[in-house]
């Protein structure tokens, strides 16, 4: 029994999943998943380390609003 089967309630809180990632690549690969970008901070430098931040969602299949 999965934990959403045993709490009917879990999982429709939100009507968005959040997700946060470090790369330029990871957010490519994400919006052609059908991801979209919400926010972002920092660039991408392979040198000096990456301060690069972005923030992306998609719609919860879970959510019942």
């Amino acid at each position: 029994m999965t934990p959403t089967e045993r709490n009917p309630a879990m999982g429709r809180k939100d009507p968005y999943e959040t997700k946060t990632v470090r790369r330029a690549k990871d957010v490519r690969k994400l919006v052609a998943q059908g991801w979209e970008v919400v926010s972002t901070s920092g660039k991408e430098n392979w040198f000096w380390g990456s301060d690069f931040q972005a923030v992306l969602r998609r719609p919860n299949p879970k959510y019942r609003g």
